[in-house]
């Protein structure tokens, strides 16, 4: 079979840079509550970068398409969340007599587009003889508190401590990854257009998303209907992954008169696949051409750390 050069064009918007401000708050601490809110420091920081090289690839069907270098947009918005330490307790003795409990609280709020992901709470004590100790704890998304065990050394107890609190989240980015493609589908490839790399070895690792098969389907599809099986890949980069696929098809049917049909659908996340469906043409025909435009929505995943000193 004849090999024809493809070309496909992709669109990419996505966070070229997330940064927010750095926030200190300090605040005095009553004598009878063993506990104390001070030089408080919340501090975001979130670099991200895509770079998106979309590629001339080789296809047993005759798929054409149009390639365009991707652009690089500053967000409009940042999901950032809202976290503080409330308080740092000693709690005393824990189960084991050889441990300290400290309980370490904080706040967090976050907007619509922010997901917590889960929180890992830090705290390192120094005792009243000038020594250290220090333990972690790793808690859920929904927790608010973390009981943290530190040497219990009897009588010399923690006069100070150092809080930290690290916070795992996700945003739903407020731009997408858009993607148009155009496939020939024919009796000469059976109705199979599969984009392959053929030409280019090797592949550079560098589409986050990018439809890379298209097939016309007999079996289990309904009595005057045409279906359409659509695949793609995806290739998660670093804190940025994609999220939920709608796929818009303008499907023509190469006959005397041309006839347009069209079909949509969308797929969650994780999903590799999805089957269009539209009504078969009045006059049959050997050659169909299916236009595909793709929207993806991009979640970005971030730290946030939150810190806080003060005495017991």
């Amino acid at each position: 079979m004849t090999r024809k050069l493809i070309t496909i064009t992709c669109t990419i918007t996505c966070a070229h840079k997330l940064s927010v401000l750095i926030q200190s708050e300090n605040c005095r601490h009553g004598g009878n509550e063993r506990q104390a809110v001070m030089n408080y420091k919340n501090s975001t920081s979130m670099i991200l970068h895509l770079a998106f090289l979309f590629l001339i690839a080789v296809s047993s069907a005759s798929a054409q398409a149009q390639k365009q270098d991707p652009s690089l947009e500053r967000p409009s918005t940042v999901g950032a969340p809202d976290v503080r330490i409330t308080s740092v307790t000693n709690r005393g003795v824990a189960t084991d007599d050889s441990v300290l409990s400290i309980r370490v609280s904080w706040s967090a709020e976050a907007r619509q587009i922010t997901t917590f992901l889960g929180f890992e709470a830090f705290v390192e004590v120094e005792y009243a003889d000038g020594s250290k100790g220090s333990g972690s704890r790793n808690v859920g998304a929904s927790v608010r508190q973390a009981d943290i065990g530190v040497p219990n050394k009897g009588s010399n107890l923690p006069r100070r401590f150092t809080a930290r609190v690290v916070t795992e989240f996700k945003v739903l980015h407020s731009n997408f990854i858009d993607q148009t493609a155009e496939f020939d589908l024919n009796k000469t490839n059976g109705f199979n257009a599969i984009l392959t790399d053929a030409s280019f070895s090797p592949r550079p690792p560098s589409e986050v998303f990018i439809i890379n098969r298209v097939r016309r389907i007999v079996e289990n599809c309904a009595q005057g209907k045409h279906c359409f099986i659509i695949n793609w890949s995806t290739t998660p980069r670093p804190s940025i992954q994609p999220g939920d696929v709608s796929l818009n098809a303008q499907i023509t049917y190469i006959n005397p008169t041309n006839e347009i049909r069209s079909a949509s659908g969308s797929v969650p996340v994780g999903a590799r696949t999805i089957t269009l469906t539209c009504n078969q043409p009045k006059e049959q025909t050997n050659n169909i051409k299916v236009k595909l435009t793709s929207r993806v929505s991009v979640n970005v995943f971030s730290k946030q750390n939150t810190g806080l000193t003060g005495n017991f």
